[in-house]
C-alpha cells in the first residue's frame, strides 16, 4: 500500500511539473518571475523540512541511523554539544537544501524518522525535492537552452536558405509560418523588443530570435554569426516592421554589411514593407551600384490589391467566344476610395482590358473629392483613357441601391474597400442579398490591410485570404514565369543573367504580364491556341500592357521625339560603338512610343526599321508573351 501511494504521488508530481513546464514554455516572459517565486518558496519549505529533520535526529539519538550519520553525530555525547545544535542544524540544512535543488536530496535524516512511514509524508518529501530540482533544471534551460539551440542550428551544414525577418508582429509570424510550411528554411527574427506571445510562436516555428545590438543594426558581425558567406547560403530579408521607416533603414544597413562582406547580389533577396511597388528600385543591384539581387517592395494597401487580382482575376468575371474574344464589357463597382481603393482601381484597370470588351468603373465614396487628388494628378491618362465615374455617396445609400437596381445584370466585379471590417462585412452581405433578390448570383469582394474576402449567396462559399499568408510575397513563386518572359524578350543567352540585368520596372512589367496572361489563357481553356485565339490574346495583352503603363503615369511618345531618340542612338553607336538610350521608352519623362492602338504598331515598327534596319515588329512582342506563357503552362501540365 505504501508503494502504491508513492507511485501515485510520483504520477501527480509529474503531472504537476509537466503542467508547470508547459506554462513556462507558453509564457517565456513570465518565466523569470515564476522561477523566482518557486525558488523562494522551495528554499523556505526546504529549510523548514531539513531543519526539522536534522533537529529531530539530534534530539533522538536512539533512532536507527545510517552509519555515516552516526559518525557525523559522535560529538553529540559531548556535554557541550547542545551549544552547537543551532549552528549544526542551520549549516546542515543549508547543505541539504542545496542538494535538494541539485537533484540529489539527503533522505537519510528524513527516512530515519517515524514520520517517513506515512505515505503522505513521503509524497510531500518527494514532491518538494522534485519541484526544487525542476526549478534548477528550468533555470538552466532558460539560461543555456536557447543559446544551445541557436548554436546547433547555425553550426549545422547549410542545407537551407536563411530567412531573416526584421520586425516581430502578428503579420511577420504569419508569414514565417507560411514560409516554414512551404520551404522549411532556417528562419531568424530580429527586433529590439519581442513580445512573449511572439517569442513562443517563433520557438514553435523552430525559429531563432535576436534582439541584441548587432542584429538590430544589421552589422557584418551578425551576418557572420548566422553564417552568411560569399557563394554559400542565400539570404532572404523580409523587412516587415510596422514602423515603415525602420524597414527602409534596416534594408540599407543590411545592404552595406552585405557589401562589406562581399556577398554577391545573386545570393540576396529583399521583401520590403513601407514603400510603393516602384520605389523598390533603389535597393536593387544595378550596374555598378550594389544592392539586392531581387526586390519586392509594397505597402499593405497595394499588396491587398495585388492579392485581390491574384485570387480573383477579372477574366473569370466575363465570357469569351471560341476565338478568345470577350463577349461582354467589364463593369466594376468600387465602394470606398481611400488608399486601398486607389490601388484596387489601378489594378483592375491594368487587368480588366480584353479585346472585344470595354472597361467601366463606378466608384462610390462621399469624400472622393478629398481623396482622389493624388491619383488623378499622378496618373492622369488613367482617368482620360478609361471610363471612370465618381458618385459622392456611401455604400449604404439609396443612390447605390438604385444603381444596383439599374445595373445588376451587367455588373460583374464588385469590391468594397473600407477599413472598418464590421461595416464592410455588413455592406457585402446586404449587396449580395439584394442582387440575389433581383435574380443575380454575384460575388462581392472586400479589401482591407489584413485580408481579401469573398462573399457569395452560398454561406459555404465564403473565402478569406490573409495577405501575409499568400504566395505573392515569395519571389520564386512570383518570378518563375516572369523570368522566362523577360528572357524571351531580351534574347540573351542566360535566363538568370538576363533577369539580373533587368531593370526594376521591367521586372514589374514581366510580373504583371504573367499575372494577367496565366488566368486568361486558362480561361480560354484551349490545349493549343488557334491562330485566331493567339491573335486576340495578343491584342488583349497589348491592351493590358498599355493600361499597366498608364497606371504608372506614362504617356505616349510622339513620332518626332521617337525619331530624335533614334538619331541620338545612332550617333552614340557611331561614336562609341554602344548606347544607353532605349529608343522606344523614356523612363525619365515616363513616355513610350507603343502606347497606341494595336493597328498603329506596324507604323511604328516600320519607322524604326527605316532608321535602324533591325526588322522590328512590335506586335510580335505581345504575340511572344502569349506563346511563352502558353508553352510554360503546357510544360507544367505535362510535369503534373
Amino acid at each position: 500500500m505504501n508503494l502504491f501511494n508513492v507511485i501515485i504521488s510520483w504520477i501527480f508530481s509529474t503531472i504537476f511539473c509537466i503542467t508547470l513546464l508547459m506554462y513556462i514554455a507558453k509564457y517565456p516572459r513570465q518565466r523569470t518571475k515564476l522561477l523566482k517565486i518557486i525558488f523562494s518558496a522551495m528554499f523556505i519549505v526546504g529549510m523548514i523540512l531539513y531543519c526539522s529533520c536534522n533537529y529531530l535526529v539530534l534530539e533522538n539519538a536512539a533512532l536507527e541511523l545510517p552509519e555515516k550519520v552516526k559518525r557525523e553525530l559522535l560529538w553529540v555525547k559531548s556535554e557541550y554539544a547542545s551549544l552547537f545544535y543551532i549552528p549544526y542544524v542551520t549549516v546542515r540544512s543549508v547543505i541539504d537544501v542545496g542538494r535538494m535543488f541539485s537533484g540529489y536530496p539527503n533522505g537519510d535524516a528524513f527516512y530515519s524518522l517515524p514520520i517517513s512511514r506515512n505515505p503522505f509524508a513521503v509524497f510531500a518529501f518527494l514532491l518538494i525535492n522534485l519541484i526544487a530540482f525542476f526549478t534548477t533544471a528550468t533555470a538552466l534551460i532558460t539560461r543555456f537552452g536557447n543559446d544551445l539551440l541557436r548554436w546547433i542550428r547555425l553550426k549545422a551544414p547549410n542545407m537551407f536558405d536563411i530567412i531573416l525577418v526584421f520586425g516581430v508582429n502578428a503579420n511577420s509570424i504569419s508569414l514565417g509560418r507560411n514560409i516554414i510550411e512551404k520551404k522549411g528554411d532556417i528562419i531568424i527574427y530580429v527586433d529590439s523588443v519581442i513580445d512573449e506571445k511572439y517569442e513562443s510562436s517563433i520557438r514553435d516555428l523552430g525559429g531563432i530570435a535576436y534582439s541584441d545590438s548587432g542584429a538590430i543594426k544589421a552589422q557584418d558581425s551578425f551576418l557572420q554569426e548566422i553564417r552568411v558567406k560569399p557563394d554559400k547560403t542565400k539570404l532572404r530579408l523580409y523587412a516587415l516592421s510596422s514602423e515603415y521607416d525602420k524597414n527602409l533603414q534596416y534594408a540599407q544597413k543590411m545592404s552595406d554589411s552585405l557589401n562589406k562582406l562581399k556577398i554577391s547580389p545573386e545570393q540576396t533577396e529583399l521583401v520590403l514593407l513601407g514603400t510603393d511597388e516602384w520605389k523598390g528600385m533603389i535597393f536593387q543591384a544595378n550596374g555598378t551600384n550594389y544592392g539586392y539581387g531581387d526586390v519586392i517592395s509594397f505597402d499593405e494597401h497595394e499588396l491587398t490589391a495585388r492579392l485581390l487580382i491574384h485570387k480573383y482575376p477579372l477574366c473569370n468575371a466575363i465570357n469569351f467566344d471560341s476565338n478568345g474574344l470577350a463577349t461582354e464589357d467589364i463593369n466594376i463597382l468600387i465602394v470606398g476610395f481611400g488608399r486601398i481603393g486607389h490601388e484596387v482601381l489601378r489594378k483592375v484597370i491594368a487587368n480588366g482590358q480584353f479585346e472585344g470588351s470595354n472597361f467601366h468603373a463606378t466608384i462610390y465614396d462621399p469624400n472622393f473629392e478629398r481623396r482622389a487628388g493624388f491619383v488623378q494628378y499622378q496618373y492622369p491618362k488613367m482617368f482620360k483613357n478609361y471610363k471612370i465615374i465618381f458618385e459622392p455617396q456611401e455604400g449604404r445609400s439609396t443612390k447605390l441601391y438604385s444603381f444596383l437596381q439599374e445595373n445588376a445584370a451587367k455588373l460583374n466585379y464588385i469590391v468594397i474597400c473600407i477599413e472598418d471590417k464590421y461595416m464592410t462585412r455588413g455592406m457585402a452581405i446586404r449587396i449580395v442579398d439584394r442582387l440575389q433578390s433581383l435574380g443575380y448570383s454575384k460575388n462581392v469582394y472586400t479589401c482591407d490591410t489584413e485580408s481579401v474576402r469573398c462573399y457569395s449567396e452560398d454561406v459555404k462559399g465564403y473565402e478569406s485570404n490573409l495577405i501575409y499568408d499568400s504566395e505573392i510575397l515569395f519571389s520564386e513563386e512570383l518570378d518563375k514565369y516572369a523570368m522566362e518572359l523577360n528572357h524571351k524578350y531580351s534574347g540573351g543567352r542566360n535566363l538568370y543573367e538576363d533577369w539580373r540585368q533587368c531593370s526594376y520596372f521591367d521586372r514589374m512589367s514581366s510580373r504583371a504580364a504573367v499575372d494577367y496572361l496565366i488566368p486568361l489563357i486558362k480561361r480560354i481553356n484551349a490545349k493549343k491556341l488557334t491562330p485566331e485565339q493567339r491573335e486576340n490574346l495578343a491584342k488583349s495583352e497589348h491592351l493590358r500592357w498599355c493600361a499597366f503603363h498608364y497606371t504608372f503615369g506614362f504617356d505616349v511618345m510622339d513620332k518626332s521625339e521617337f525619331t530624335a531618340r533614334i538619331k541620338e542612338y545612332n550617333h552614340e553607336i557611331k561614336e562609341s560603338g554602344q548606347s544607353s538610350i532605349k529608343i522606344s521608352k523614356d523612363m525619365e519623362n515616363l513616355k513610350h512610343v507603343c502606347l497606341v492602338d494595336w493597328d498603329k504598331l506596324d507604323e511604328i515598327s516600320r519607322l524604326e526599321d527605316s532608321l535602324i534596319h533591325n526588322n522590328r515588329n512590335y506586335k510580335n512582342h505581345d504575340r511572344g508573351n502569349v506563346d511563352t506563357i502558353m508553352n510554360l503552362i503546357q510544360a507544367d501540365s505535362k510535369e503534373s
